[in-house]
């Protein structure tokens, strides 16, 4: 009878494993296996470290990771696989693509006589509004309607003289405007991103109002009283007389040609900058505040003070006169003489 024999045998398996077998064989032939000609009962042991190998007795102890895939397809198996790669594919190609939508457009374009005195009032919800001096006693008004998710043409442009007042404003699909501009039965709409940019020539001694939400106001090299009132946005004004702006969120950059004014002339912001200039023979009285930013006074004979909370700067410029008004809550305040 043959003593009990105990064999070790080590195989790699892809990258990282071995197999380790120590079975105590009771007088049986040691069992040969072939990488392609396994028997089942050994492939089956490949399942899991309990399984067990037929024929042999003894402890068994089985580490498997990684084992290379040995799965074969009959030939009927294959066809029916590529032939489903086939209609995949098909259908993929044949699959719409989503449409990508162009944005909707159009143009609004109209010419009013307006005589020096007379005024141009603009109101905006969205976009923004230019404004140039005009070469006669025309007023050019063209707008640009554009949205990507709404309907452009859905938006009609409001223009309506009462009195010596020419009234602009868009007005959206559901919504009405009386004839001054004020709105009735507002939209509510935040997936309608439609917006108007207003381009205006306005003519000599016409003054111009200007109320818009969201978008910049930019009125350059007017002779025009100014009054500018948003929400957010940036005000740019320059013009040979007075002008006054307030705004929300933004700056507000501003020249004057006025020397003298009565009542007060007010610029103000919460969040940003306020800069004027004014002619340096101009004579008013200012009162300048800010909590968080400087105060600089070029060119009048007035200081800036610094106190416990903010700084301010209070003074006479002249003979003074008219209020100059400069207030925001965070920025800086610069008042210069040109």
């Amino acid at each position: 009878m043959q003593s009990p024999k105990t064999a070790t045998a080590t195989r790699p398996l892809g990258n990282t494993v071995a197999v380790t077998e120590n079975h105590a064989r009771a007088g049986k032939p040691e069992d040969h296996h072939h990488e392609h000609g396994q028997t089942d009962a050994h492939r089956k042991s490949w399942l899991g470290p309990a399984a067990a190998i037929p024929g042999l007795h003894g402890p068994t102890t089985k580490t498997l990771v990684d084992r290379p895939s040995t799965t074969r397809y009959d030939a009927p198996v294959k066809r029916l696989i590529a032939a489903c790669a086939v209609l995949g594919l098909t259908a993929l190609a044949d699959f719409p693509a989503s449409p990508v939508r162009a944005d909707s457009r159009y143009a609004f374009d109209t010419q009013q006589t307006l005589e020096a005195g007379a005024t141009l009032d603009v109101a905006n919800v969205n976009g923004r509004i230019g404004v140039v001096l005009a070469a006669g006693s025309d007023a050019r008004i063209s707008a640009t309607v554009t949205s990507r998710r709404g309907d452009a043409r859905g938006v009609k442009i409001n223009v309506t003289r009462v009195g010596s007042t020419l009234f602009v404003c868009p007005v959206y699909p559901g919504e009405t405007a009386a004839r001054d501009c004020s709105r009735r039965n507002a939209r509510v709409n935040d997936t309608d991103d439609t917006r108007v940019d207003f381009s205006i020539a306005l003519p000599k001694g016409v003054a111009l109002k200007v109320r818009s939400v969201n978008g910049p106001v930019d009125a350059r090299n007017l002779d025009s009283d100014v009054d500018a009132a948003g929400v957010n946005q940036d005000i740019t004004i320059s013009t040979r007389r007075s002008a006054r702006a307030k705004t929300v969120n933004g700056g507000i950059d501003a020249t004057m040609g006025a020397r003298t004014w009565s009542g007060s002339l007010a610029f103000a912001t919460v969040n940003g900058s306020v800069s004027v200039r004014l002619p340096r023979n101009a004579s008013f009285s200012l009162h300048a505040n800010t909590l968080n930013g400087s105060i600089n006074v070029s060119g009048f004979p007035i200081a800036a003070s610094h106190g416990f909370i903010g700084r301010s700067a209070s003074g006479t410029a002249g003979r003074g006169g008219g209020e100059l008004s400069l207030k925001t809550l965070n920025g800086a305040i610069r008042l210069e003489a040109r």
